[in-house]
């Protein structure tokens, strides 16, 4: 659990260092975010090996399912190491090449969306490292709202289509992608405070 928690940190840092990377940052600003995943796929991969040795070992059947879930949480956080250093790193070089600028109002939505999903990053940290219900009720609760803000954020995207600027269909496709996939990390933050409820309902039976 504390190299899952390190794990769980890495990611997290690099989500904060991708928005405005992605926004406005430099092609190098965007390698260097890129490249920290490397990191988060040898520590994903150290995890893994160990949880299978420990697999070998005679284990009950609550720790039985407490090892799958341990490997289902680290392959979320895998995954949103590389929906960073895939997709969104990604976005940010399309920005680049294709001379792309977000307008300030577009960066405030995406900056509000962002802060939200770090905020249920935060909470799913917690819930994975110390077991904690209550967090990952919150990770849980917050799909509304996040829907909410997407949809929003959306709306936004279709108002700019007829704005009078250079690239606005590039800008546009661009700035949904940001969004969606934006989005997919709090999906992924959401299976993971799913696999904490569900290890304490079975408890609790």
């Amino acid at each position: 659990r504390q190299e899952m928690l390190r794990l769980a940190r890495r990611v997290k840092a690099m989500f904060v260092d991708i928005l405005p990377a992605m926004l406005k940052g430099t092609r190098s600003e965007l390698d260097a975010v890129a490249v920290r995943d490397d990191e988060v796929d040898f520590l994903h991969g150290e995890i893994v090996a160990y949880l299978g040795r420990v697999s070998h070992e005679p284990l009950t059947e609550d720790q039985t399912t407490d090892l799958v879930h341990l490997l289902e949480i680290a392959g979320d956080l895998e995954n949103i190491g590389d929906v960073i250093e895939t997709n969104l790193v990604s976005l940010g070089r399309q920005r680049l090449e294709r001379g792309v600028v977000v307008s300030p109002q577009t960066q405030e939505i995406l900056e509000s969306f962002h802060a939200e999903i770090l905020h249920a990053l935060d909470a799913a940290e917690l819930a994975v490292t110390q077991g904690n219900v209550d967090a990952a009720e919150v990770v849980r609760g917050m799909k509304r709202e996040i829907n909410r803000m997407a949809d929003a954020a959306a709306l936004h995207g279709v108002d700019r289509l007829v704005a009078d600027e250079p690239h606005r269909l590039a800008a546009y496709a661009l700035e949904r992608d940001m969004l969606e996939n934006l989005k997919r990390v709090y999906y992924f933050a959401k299976r993971m405070a799913r696999v904490i409820v569900s290890r304490e309902g079975r408890s609790r039976s």
